[in-house]
């Protein structure tokens, strides 16, 4: 979900027009396909891509006629989703940077000519969060102890300078913002030294995910510094090790206990919810990150921003999301210290205990992102992908990824248990009559309705799953988006459990035993955002609890 002002996709374009072959996952280490490479000779592998131009241009077309979300939903239905509180889009936004990071982003890749790989060799165990560890990633770590993830201080709503330590806990990513002295030097030995401290600074990309990173840090922090209590004499890197094994677990929990639940098809989460590593139904089982998942299905959190949100109860008019994302920048493109205003409650995101109803996010459906309508990505070149709509459908179509038709034929034929038996969207001839139903309905052209039903790319497709199915109205992901990303990602997530085993045994020996039990008793957001209240630092003085 992270993106830059330039056109990704476009500069892509352009490269595979020069070198059609360059998306093969031969050419991009850790990257692969949901079910082995699909074959171009059969059909199975979508034609949207082998013409860049002409994508971009039918996908253009298409991003025209697409609904603005406002409107969409016919009462007693709104835009919002009643199923999956705000919070849990950006809860997607970590977990997506936790799952992918390209050491050359593919579309320069594809224009130069150049080799990518996955970084995220073990996706999903916080990578985002911790980076190489205090060793390889120590700008996130606290200089003075390196079992401690380093945290920022809020500039203080009365004093206007940053809080003091009697007003914690401190609630922003680390930064440094040096500012030009009178003598005109500044403390540091190169030019523009803007320094957001954190192990992956995509984490920075709005307000509310920063504060989400901070909050994960928090607790890093409060579980290091009560084994540190118990155990004075362990090693920095033991206090760290410890400390992470019990995030990690943490994490593991509220995936499987809270995100994915809400996020996926009840059916197809059944099925895979009770699964074994080594169990056959598997259909993902290299470990290589499917391009169906990075660049088809997992763009679904992109349909679920808000127009706006409401951080918390100082009184401050809602934020929309264009200023979650822009607020607080400057023209050196670093981030201002968060101001006390912007700081975050937990409850306005996730649902707490007695408490109010949180911001929602939207229903899954195949509208214009809130993003787009904002205008928070447009670009003015007229040789670029003019909105995020047609950036994240360009680059699926790029990538050559499995055809949904092959795909669907594919699962119904080694795996039939997740797909509803009704499911509206079952037979082939349906399917396309349906997608080519609504796509004339929106105003789009005959011809590119009826290529576009033929073959529509794999994020469009998932969201009007979610939109036309009667029994699911948006609250959820359909059949086809459920099996993508459940498999790759509970999938993971099983494996890596399967792999700590042995060092959680450890890791729960060093704690006090009710410490670890409440920690494992930890398996929602609202549950760490509960732990985070009680143990992260509060003086008496903070002007903002996390619940």
């Amino acid at each position: 979900m992270s993106h830059s002002a330039t056109s990704q996709a476009g500069i892509l374009a352009e490269g595979l027009a020069k070198c059609p072959h360059a998306f093969e996952p031969s050419g991009f280490p850790g990257f692969g396909y949901l079910l082995g490479p699909p074959d171009e000779a059969t059909g199975q592998r979508s034609r949207l891509g082998a013409d860049p131009a002409e994508a971009h241009r039918l996908l253009l077309a298409l991003s025209k006629v697409l609904p603005r979300g406002a409107g969409f939903w016919k009462a007693p239905l709104t835009d919002d989703n009643p199923s999956i509180p705000s919070g849990y889009t950006y809860l997607l936004q970590l977990v997506a940077h936790d799952a992918v990071q390209t050491s050359v982003p593919f579309w320069v890749a594809a224009k130069l000519g150049l080799a990518s790989r996955n970084l995220r060799s073990a996706p999903f165990v916080l990578d985002t969060l911790y980076g190489g560890g205090p060793t390889g990633s120590a700008v996130a770590y606290q200089s003075g102890d390196s079992s401690l993830l380093l945290l920022g201080r809020y500039k203080s709503q009365v004093t206007g300078i940053a809080a003091t330590a009697a007003e914690r806990p401190f609630r922003d990513l680390g930064r440094i913002n040096p500012v030009e002295s009178a003598d005109g030097l500044v403390p540091a030995n190169f030019d523009h030294p803007h320094v957001t401290c954190v192990a992956d600074d995509r984490n920075d990309d709005n307000i509310i995910l920063a504060q989400l990173v901070a909050l994960f840090a928090n607790v890093h922090d409060a579980i290091a510094k009560k084994l540190r209590k118990t155990q004075p004499e362990a090693s920095p890197e033991a206090v760290f090790g410890y400390a992470q094994v019990a995030m990690q677990r943490i994490y593991h929990a509220i995936i499987g206990r809270d995100l994915l639940p809400k996020l996926l098809h009840p059916q197809v989460w059944a099925t895979l919810v009770d699964r074994a590593a080594d169990d056959p139904r598997w259909l993902w089982r290299t470990g290589r990150m499917p391009l169906e998942f990075t660049h088809g299905a997992f763009r679904i959190g992109h349909a679920m921003v808000r127009r706006d949100y409401k951080l918390n109860d100082l009184g401050i008019d809602p934020l929309s999301v264009g200023q979650t994302i822009t607020i607080g920048r400057n023209v050196g493109d670093s981030r201002d210290p968060l101001q006390q205003a912007w700081l975050v409650r937990w409850s306005r995101f996730f649902k707490m205990q007695d408490a109010d109803t949180p911001n929602l996010s939207r229903r899954i459906s195949p509208t214009m992102s809130a993003l787009d309508v904002e205008g928070v990505f447009n670009v003015s070149d007229g040789k670029q992908p003019e909105n995020l709509a047609v950036r994240d459908m360009l680059s699926a179509a790029l990538a050559r990824t499995w055809r949904v038709d092959a795909l669907l034929d594919q699962i119904l034929a080694q795996n039939q248990d997740p797909i509803p038996p009704g499911w509206m969207f079952r037979d082939g001839g349906q399917r396309r009559e349906v997608i080519r139903g609504w796509l004339t309905a929106q105003g789009l052209s005959d011809t590119d309705s009826d290529t576009l039903a033929d073959d529509p790319p794999l994020p469009f497709f998932v969201l009007l799953e979610a939109a036309l199915d009667p029994e699911i109205l948006g609250r959820h992901l359909g059949p086809l988006a459920s099996i993508i990303i459940g498999e790759v990602i509970w999938r993971s997530v099983i494996l890596e459990r399967q792999r700590m085993a042995a060092t959680e045994c450890v890791a729960r020996a060093a704690f006090k035993a009710p410490f670890w039990d409440e920690m494992a008793a930890i398996e929602s957001m609202p549950g760490l955002v509960a732990f985070a209240a009680r143990h992260c630092g509060f003086d008496g003085a903070a002007p903002m609890p996390f619940a």
